[in-house]
This record gives structure tokens, sequence and C-alpha cells, in this order.
């Protein structure tokens, strides 16, 4: 699923908010709350202010149980009623990593929520982290209702960001020249100014479909972006965040990569 062909959004809009009021029916029900979290940009959105917030075209769900087609099935089922009941057409689509459902109202707007899709061997070798996230996950409510649903700690958001970080950068050193040293009180004159760069650095993939470059530099813009607003707004809980990086052996090992990674959160040395 090409992601670029859709309109990025913020967790403001009406048709996310009714998005997250549909996946707080999963936390409604006493055996499924804590079995889920909202992970990646969207739990990020949650924790800023709306001038800091970076758009982005999906909500994302970790799941914590195996998910095959007949779990999804009945896991998604009220996600997808509350949906249709408001209006809304689904459409669902399994990939390779999750399942989606394609959420689109009747005025074409479009949103995707995801939910990560792990066979029972992937799940066991996740599980202990899984729950360690789960447990420290917290509670929000959608705006202006009385609407409950789950999201990643800060920490937990940031640490597979960091993976992939460094991942991408093994792969494209030249993404060196993206990294920005994170520190306490950047202006918000250069919060906005990286947020149009992130922003021209997507319009400029879009216009250039198939360049896995641009798309390998706008990724990796975005997770910096989301880093350094977490680790400066928001703030970090230092032990927690070291506890966590324990399971993350990509962090662990003493590359150069890791290591330039690392020094991006001053707290983790």
């Amino acid at each position: 699923m090409k992601k670029l062909d859709f309109l990025s959004r913020t967790i403001k809009d009406d048709i996310v908010c009714d998005g997250l009021c549909a996946i707080g029916t999963l936390s409604d029900k006493e055996l499924t709350r804590g079995f889920y979290m909202i992970v990646g940009g969207m739990a990020t959105q949650s924790y800023l202010p709306r001038r800091f917030m970076r758009p982005t075209v999906d909500i994302d769900l970790s799941i914590g149980k195996p998910l095959n087609d007949p779990d999804f099935r009945e896991f998604s089922q009220g996600v997808r009623g509350y949906l249709c009941d408001n209006g809304y057409n689904i459409k669902t689509k399994k990939g390779s990593r999750a399942y989606t459902l394609e959420v689109i109202s009747k005025d074409d707007k479009i949103l995707l929520i995801e939910f990560a899709r792990r066979n029972q061997k992937c799940f066991e070798k996740s599980e202990k982290r899984l729950k360690r996230e789960l447990d420290n996950s917290r509670s929000k409510k959608v705006e202006g209702k009385e609407v409950i649903y789950i999201v990643s700690s800060p920490e937990d958001i940031v640490l597979p960001k960091l993976v992939r970080c460094t991942h991408a950068l093994s792969r494209c050193p030249n993404l060196e020249s993206y990294l920005l040293r994170l520190e306490k009180g950047a202006t918000e004159e250069e919060t906005y100014k990286q947020l149009r760069k992130i922003q021209e650095k997507r319009r400029e993939a879009i216009f250039n479909p198939g360049e896995v470059i641009l798309a390998e530099e706008l990724r990796f813009m975005s997770d910096i972006y989301d880093i350094g607003l977490l680790y400066d707004v928001v703030g970090f809980n230092e032990a927690y965040l070291k506890e966590g990086l324990k399971d993350w052996d990509t962090l662990k090992e003493n590359t150069k990569e890791s290591k330039k990674i690392r020094e991006l959160i001053p707290i983790l040395f």
C-alpha cells in the first residue's frame, strides 16, 4: 500500500477522532483492554500541542496477542461496526506486517487503521517486551468526547524509531546530514522550520513515486522530528527508557550507526 497516495492528517481531524472513538470500543471490553495500544506517529501527536503535530496517514495499533485472519475479524468487529454505524465505508486489506482498515467517509476522506500482524512464533519472541509496553501504556481521551483510547508511553514510541533510524543510517550513510543533537528548549521557529522541511520532502516524494531514497529520507526526517519533540516537549523517564533499551539488540550493538543514533538523546549516555 503506497501511503504517499493518501492525505496526511492530525489527531484533531474529524475522521481521526471518529477512528479513535472506534478504537475506543476495544477499551470498553474488560477482556480486550490491555491487549492493544496506539503507536507511531499518531501516538506521538497525542502528547504534543497542536502546532507541533506532524500529520500522518494512519493510526498504528500494536496488539498484545497473535493475530491471524479469524482473530483479526473478531478483534476488529467493534471498530468496524462503530465506523459503519457512523456512515463510513470500510475496506479490509491484508499486508505482510499488518491488517489494514481503509476508512472512507461520505466525502471521500480516507484514514488507515493498521493492526500489527504477528504469528504465534513472532509473538512469542516479542511477548515479554509487548507486555512491558502494554503495562506502561497511557489512557487518553478523544477531544470533546468521553471516549478512552490507549497509547504507548513516550519512551516506547521512541525506541523503535531509534532502531529504524539506526538501520536506515546503515543503509544510507548520507542520512547523517539530517541528524541533529537533541537539546532541551528548541525554539518554536526551529521546530516549525524542521516541520516545513518534512512537508517539502513529502511533496517531493509524492511527485517522484518509486524513488526509494526519497522515501527513506522522508521516513528518517519524520522519525528524528518525533524523537526530538517527545524529548524536548514531553521528556522521558530515564530509568524506564534505559530499561526498555535492553529489549532492542540493534541499539545495544557497538556499531558506529547505533552510537550516532543513541547520541541523539544525551540521557542514553
